[in-house]
């Protein structure tokens, strides 16, 4: 299956916007649900820390929904315009480079009010 998914050349406008834009929230949503693993684990001892883990996923989903929608109509939009295509696997770098910035400036944001 992952072959099929990197060995695939993405052409269209839509192929690449939503190939970057489920990249990103995969990413996304798997890095917040880690997170919310680890407050799990912090506040264990809390009735509610079992749901912890999940509302942190769903946050995590919105977010990588919002960032990769608009990442992926730019790059899409770069892409098209010069009539280049897009291979799989570049959906996929771009996509997981996409949502590690974003983390890293987020993570660097919070330990700055800290």
């Amino acid at each position: 299956m992952l072959d099929d998914i990197f060995s695939r050349t993405l052409v269209s406008f839509t192929d690449i916007w939503v190939h970057v834009m489920v990249w990103v929230l995969v990413v996304c949503t798997t890095i917040y649900f880690m997170a919310g693993c680890v407050a799990l684990y912090t506040f264990r001892e809390h009735l509610s820390a079992l749901l912890f883990p999940f509302g942190f996923a769903i946050v995590g989903a919105f977010t990588g929904l919002a960032l990769g929608s608009l990442f992926g109509v730019v790059l899409s939009a770069s892409y098209t315009s010069g009539e280049f295509p897009m291979p799989g696997w570049s959906a996929a770098i771009w996509g997981t480079a996409t949502a590690a910035v974003y983390l890293f400036m987020s993570w660097g944001r919070i330990m700055a009010i800290q």
